[in-house]
C-alpha cells in the first residue's frame, strides 16, 4: 500500500466529490470533520481511484483507524479489503446502516454500535435531567468534586485506559486531558486520593457535548458532578443541543440518560 502526508491525501477527496458531483452520484464517507493543522504531516497508507479514496494511520492510541470518501459501494468494498487485520472504521448515519454489507464485504465485522441521545435545551427546556433525579436530588451539592488541573491529567487518561475501550471510545491523550482542564471541561471527585468519579463534557460551539462519564462510588456522586456541569454550563454558554453517544449494549448507560433518541447511529467495525 502506498503512503502519503495526510493534507496530500485529502486533496483526493476533493476530486472524488468533484467527479460524484458529474455522474450525479451519492458520496459515502467517514470524514466528518477537519483534521487539526498538527495532523496535516502524519503517513497514512492509502488507496485512490476516480471514485474511491481510502487511507488508514495510528492514532495516539495506538489505533489504525480507517477513513474514506467514495460513489462506488462495489468498489469501495474491494478497497477495504487490502487494509490489513486490526484496523477500526467508524461510520456515522440516520438510521440503519445501508453500508454494512460494502464493510461486511471488505472482512471487516461489528464490533460496536452507538446511539444519540440529544435534547434542545431552548425548546425542551434547560433543567438538568437524568433518571432517579427525585431520589438523589435531595442530595445534590455542587461542592462535591473539583475541576481537573493539568497536574491530573496523566492520572485521568491511566483511569480512561483501564475502564474504556480505546477502538470504540476514542479517548482523549494527556495533551487533549490538559487543553480540557484549562477550559474546565472535567469534573473529578477523589476518594482516598484517587480519581473515582469524573465527567468530561465539550462545548462546541452551540453544543454542549456530554462525552465521558465514570464512576465508581455510589451513584450521587456522579450525578452531583454531572449536574453541577450541565448548570455552570447553561449559565456561562449559549448552548441550544445538549448530545451525547451512548453504547447500545451498555442497558445502565441507556437507561440513565433520560434524553431523547434521534435516530442517528455511530456503527464501528473492525478489521478481521
Amino acid at each position: 500500500m502506498e503512503q502519503m502526508k495526510l493534507k496530500n491525501i485529502l486533496l483526493f477527496q476533493k476530486e472524488i466529490k468533484k467527479n460524484a458531483k458529474e455522474f450525479s452520484d451519492k458520496v459515502y464517507s467517514n470524514i466528518y470533520h477537519f483534521f487539526a493543522p498538527e495532523m496535516e504531516h502524519i503517513t497514512c497508507d492509502y488507496r485512490v481511484t476516480d471514485s474511491s479514496l481510502s487511507f488508514a494511520y495510528f492514532d495516539e492510541k495506538g489505533v489504525y483507524r480507517v477513513f474514506f470518501t467514495s460513489f462506488n459501494l462495489p468498489e469501495l468494498k474491494e478497497e477495504l479489503s487490502y487494509f490489513p487485520e486490526g484496523a477500526v472504521l467508524d461510520y456515522i448515519c440516520e438510521g440503519e446502516n445501508e453500508l454494512g454489507n460494502v464493510f461486511i464485504g471488505g472482512n471487516f465485522r461489528e464490533i460496536a454500535t452507538y446511539t444519540r441521545k440529544s435534547i434542545n435545551l431552548k425548546k425542551e427546556g434547560k433543567d438538568f435531567k437524568r433518571s432517579h433525579s427525585e431520589m438523589l436530588e435531595p442530595y445534590y451539592s455542587p461542592n462535591i468534586g473539583e475541576y481537573a488541573t493539568e497536574d491530573d491529567a496523566e492520572e485521568i487518561v491511566q483511569v480512561l485506559d483501564e475502564v474504556f475501550d480505546q477502538e470504540m471510545d476514542h479517548l482523549p491523550t494527556v495533551e487533549n486531558v490538559k487543553e480540557y482542564a484549562r477550559k474546565k471541561w472535567i469534573l473529578i471527585y477523589r476518594d482516598k486520593g484517587k480519581i473515582s468519579a469524573l465527567y468530561l463534557f465539550q462545548i462546541q460551539g452551540k453544543k454542549f457535548y456530554s462525552n465521558i462519564s465514570y464512576n465508581s462510588l455510589p451513584a450521587v456522586v456522579l450525578y452531583c458532578l454531572e449536574k453541577r456541569a450541565h448548570m455552570e454550563v447553561i449559565e456561562n454558554y449559549d448552548v441550544i443541543l445538549k448530545y451525547s453517544w451512548i453504547n447500545t449494549k451498555n442497558a445502565k448507560s441507556l437507561k440513565r440518560n433520560i434524553l431523547n433518541y434521534d435516530n442517528v447511529f455511530t456503527y464501528i467495525y473492525k478489521k478481521v
